[in-house]
């Protein structure tokens, strides 16, 4: 009964704290009251109180809103707020956001020299397609991802989302997916490629063709100079893509890794 009674004092203290404008406050009281051992244990509350904390720009609870957010995500709307948060979190400095980010995005082979290489001679010969190599190696895009995303619209302040795609019949694959910028040099990339694709606008597929003109086009000038496919776009399964386009997958593939983080 003690115990009782003096964890609700403790949580009427620190929520008369929050109230004052001690944020801090906030984040204890989520800790508070996500112990469902404890007498004054409310996920509502819990949550209310994380997401309070969130919002006074504390990184420590955006990272922890950004990680239920995404592991509760079964759609794209979801997904881009976790991811929000997260990218958020990592440009203020929290390297665990940013591990985290990493999670979300496939792997690219080969020696960052040897693609930069390749893409500078991309671009004497086809300045569009070099851009969209870079997004490629930057993303951890497929092939058929990369040719047919249009920059202008896929942006996002914390990266960018594949749009639905056409050309892949399966269902689950052809939905959105959201990938978020896990490096400066990343977040810059689809800026500057927007800007680059924007002042087309509707001519754009007339500079560049349809997406099976420009995979031809790509091919060719691959073939031309030398250059491999895997240098610059993800060679991941269709599973591996899926895990990563709803939350809950995703959450299940780093459950070790996401409990260390939580707990």
């Amino acid at each position: 009964m003690s115990t009782t009674v003096n964890l609700r004092k403790a949580a009427a203290l620190l929520l008369k704290a929050a109230d004052a404008g001690r944020k801090e406050a906030w984040l204890d009281l989520f800790y508070l009251c996500s112990d469902y051992r404890s007498s004054v244990g409310n996920p509502s509350m819990a949550r209310f109180c994380l997401e309070k904390a969130s919002l006074f720009g504390i990184q420590e609870a955006k990272r922890r809103l950004g990680i239920i957010t995404l592991k509760d995500a079964r759609g794209i709307e979801q997904m881009e707020k976790g991811l929000s948060l997260l990218y958020e979190s990592s440009i203020n400095g929290d390297l665990i956001s940013n591990s985290i980010i990493k999670t979300l995005v496939l792997d690219v082979q080969g020696r960052e020299e040897d693609a930069d290489s390749g893409i500078a001679e991309v671009q004497q010969i086809a300045p569009l397609l070099a851009t969209r190599l870079r997004l490629a190696r930057h993303f951890g895009l497929t092939k058929l991802e990369a040719l047919s995303i249009n920059p202008t619209t896929a942006i996002r302040p914390w990266g960018l989302v594949v749009e639905p795609s056409s050309y892949i019949k399966k269902g689950s694959l052809s939905e959105p997916r959201a990938v978020p910028a896990a490096s400066r040099e990343a977040i810059e990339c689809i800026r500057k490629a927007a800007m680059e694709f924007a002042p087309n606008g509707e001519i754009a597929d007339l500079l560049e063709g349809s997406f099976r003109a420009r995979s031809l086009k790509q091919r060719r000038i691959f073939q031309r100079i030398n250059l491999q496919e895997n240098l610059f776009f993800s060679q991941a399964n269709s599973s591996q893509r899926d895990a990563l386009r709803i939350g809950t997958r995703w959450a299940q593939n780093q459950k070790i890794f996401l409990d260390q983080v939580l707990s």
